[in-house]
């Protein structure tokens, strides 16, 4: 009688503690008075852990991290890189590792400081071949406060996007023996060849590519058929896709009661079909695709919406207007804004064939909107054919229009939200940073090995072949840094000899070259502290 009496007062203290720290009771549990009950209870606890770790959660007595994190976008920035890297440090910062973040955002978004231990910012310039990106000075300022953060956290691993920065991180990754993974988001080959920069500069990235991908310890990418592309150009890639997360709060289907985006899009008339795109308006998204594929349709009162800015918005603004069924006002929407219209619309489209994940897929799919898109790179991986949309041939309008027919004509029996919304289950933040996890002990066991004894010895005997490679890195940073900086100090030589000439009188206009008009038209965004340029452009909440 005193045990029985022991363990129910045993359960009862212990149901109470575990509904305190938990916030709830364990469903279908009866802890009203034996020792049986009591171990039940403790059985169910332990399946609950295990059922948080497999949507994610780091089970008790797992090992924390410290994790030096370098990235080229982040928030104020948006896109899909800034994205995924704010949704994995908030993970981090949950399940208690501890982040060092190395920035080029001045005004980093304050969530996001929240979320790590320490800041530090690395001062940065436009890339002249494509003035859409940002990237660190190639300098030794910069790569002083890499080794200085390195040596403050001591970390486990270091995670750095693929960019011409890289060089400045492995040096610090060699001399200090921290294993390093790097993640690749962006198809800059395709990109540099679709805004038709130099061959050189193409087959520079080519060349770059695979040897940053063998230097460090892991690469990985956001889809696996990026993935698959990457090892067919010679990267040495891990089978381990990042993949991307949606914020659901934001991006449900309820978004499409809230403001009067079908009456605003159609000037008027919300009961006729709308296609809508949001992107960067420039040549690389294959837009003009999108406007011969809407004038098959346009007849029949199907409406093309264009939401973003870039090159060729002051092009594409000029269609702007009800009697051409189109609608684009050069701007960018804030994420509330933006979900509003993806669930308003009734199809979400895109033409471009470099995107190496496809965020506004999910996003849209997420709101209940089918998505159209061609079948090619990461819309493989996010878009199920039948299910969440369609997937046309690539630049194949035919192709292209069948789908949209089809959508047109029978969009409420293909595509139920309910069936539409399924395929965005997997894209949770807990299924991304368990895989971002996993690849970080992937890089760890690459550097070190499983056995203490072996990776002391390793780093011993391959303490001078690193020290080497660090020291081959140097003259690599010298190249970057003149590709990336020889166009502007070419642009300010030719403003101060202008003005000197003008002193003495001896000025007069002659014809730019090519080369001297791109350098001036790319030397403005340059100078900008702000992270806003000729392609890409920041969105902040509430602008």
């Amino acid at each position: 009688t005193q045990e029985r009496a022991a363990a129910e007062e045993v359960a009862e203290g212990a149901s109470a503690a575990l509904s305190t720290a938990n916030g709830a009771t364990f469903p279908g549990l009866d802890v009203s008075g034996s020792a049986q009950d009591f171990s039940q209870m403790v059985e169910r606890a332990e399946h609950v852990e295990a059922e948080e770790w497999d949507e994610g959660r780091i089970p008790p007595g797992e090992e924390l991290s410290r994790i030096l994190i370098y990235s080229h976008s982040l928030p104020p920035w948006v896109d899909g890189v800034s994205t995924r890297f704010t949704a994995h440090l908030k993970l981090l910062k949950q399940y208690g590792h501890r982040a060092h973040v190395c920035t080029i955002e001045e005004e980093l978004d304050a969530d996001v400081r929240r979320s790590v231990d320490a800041v530090d910012h690395l001062t940065s310039t436009c890339f002249f071949w494509y003035p859409a990106k940002r990237f660190p000075h190639m300098s030794l300022a910069n790569l002083t406060k890499i080794w200085n953060a390195c040596r403050t956290l001591k970390p486990e691993v270091m995670h750095v996007t693929l960019c011409p920065s890289v060089p400045m991180f492995f040096i610090c990754a060699c001399l200090l023996n921290i294993p390093m993974i790097m993640s690749i988001h962006t198809d800059s080959v395709t990109l540099l060849n679709k805004c038709k920069q130099p061959w050189w500069v193409v087959l520079l990235c080519r060349f770059l590519e695979p040897l940053g991908s063998y230097l460090v310890d892991a690469t990985y990418t956001v889809s696996r058929s990026y993935g698959s592309i990457l090892k067919q150009r010679g990267l040495r890639c891990i089978d381990i896709a990042w993949g991307g997360t949606i914020n659901r709060k934001i991006f449900n289907p309820k978004r499409a009661e809230e403001g009067n985006w079908r009456e605003v899009l159609t000037f008027g008339h919300p009961d006729q079909f709308i296609m809508a795109f949001a992107g960067r308006i420039s040549p690389e998204k294959d837009i003009t695709f999108l406007v011969e594929l809407h004038k098959l349709f346009r007849e029949r009162g199907v409406w093309l919406a264009l939401v973003g800015d870039g090159p060729q918005a002051e092009e594409l603004s000029k269609l702007h207007g009800e009697e051409n069924k189109f609608y684009f006002k050069p701007g960018f929407l804030n994420h509330d804004d933006l979900a509003q219209l993806y669930a308003s619309v009734d199809c979400c489209v895109s033409a471009s064939t470099f995107e190496t994940f496809g965020y506004t897929a999910i996003e849209a799919m997420a709101c209940g909107t089918p998505f159209l898109g061609p079948r090619a790179q990461g819309y493989r991986d996010t878009v199920q054919h039948n299910k969440g949309g369609y997937l046309f041939d690539a630049k194949d309008i035919t192709s292209a229009a069948h789908y949209l027919e089809l959508i047109i004509e029978e969009k409420a029996e293909l595509f139920p939200i309910e069936r539409v919304l399924s395929n965005t289950d997997e894209f949770t933040a807990e299924a991304c940073v368990k895989r971002t996890l996993a690849a970080y002990e992937v890089a760890k066991e690459s550097r070190h090995t499983n056995s203490l004894i072996l990776s002391y010895v390793k780093a011993v005997v391959l303490f001078i072949p690193r020290v080497f490679m660090a020291l081959c890195c140097l003259p690599i940073m010298f190249c970057f840094m003149l590709l990336m900086e020889v166009p502007v100090w070419y642009d300010q030589c030719c403003t101060y000899k202008k003005a000197l000439m003008i002193k003495l009188g001896l000025h007069r206009e002659v014809k730019k070259s090519k080369f001297e008009q791109e350098v001036s038209e790319r030397g403005a965004p340059v100078s900008k502290k702000a992270a806003s340029t000729l392609v890409r452009a920041v969105h902040r909440p509430g602008n």
